[in-house]
């Protein structure tokens, strides 16, 4: 499951009270509920944010990769979903690969920002970057 914090936080609380996807809370101030709700749900939950908070309810891992115009890309969280799909597909152990994969998707993230006017250009040169990173033989 993934969600930014104030997702995360609803899920948590059942309580429906954020402005729309746009999350007002840290990572860290949900990672207790995150925590929690993982080892009700017997599932992984990735908080996304400056720093994705990712837990099994046990084990936690932190990705410090990414840049903030990420943030302002309409579907970025969508395009997370994906690639957490896809690590899944190759890594039998979930932890491990919703953290290669936010781990991927940061890195893309940083270099695609360092070549971009705006998000327009942001959402381009992310998606060359996500495919530079397959090695080609």
């Amino acid at each position: 499951m993934k969600g930014n914090a104030s997702e995360i936080q609803a899920l948590y609380s059942h309580q429906i009270g954020m402005q729309g996807v746009d999350s007002r809370q840290e990572t860290y101030e949900v990672e207790k509920q995150a925590k929690k709700l993982a080892q009700q749900l017997s599932c992984i939950i990735v908080v996304t944010g400056a720093i994705d908070f990712i837990t099994d309810g046990e084990r936690m891992a932190y990705v410090h990769e990414g840049h903030s115009m990420m943030s302002k890309v309409t579907a970025m969280g969508c395009t997370a979903t994906g690639i957490v799909g896809a690590f899944l597909a190759v890594n039998s152990d979930p932890l491990e690969a919703s953290f290669h994969a936010m781990k991927a998707m940061g890195i893309a993230g940083e270099r695609a920002a360092s070549q971009s006017r705006g998000t327009g250009s942001m959402m381009i040169n992310f998606l060359d970057e996500l495919s530079n990173l397959i090695a080609y033989d």
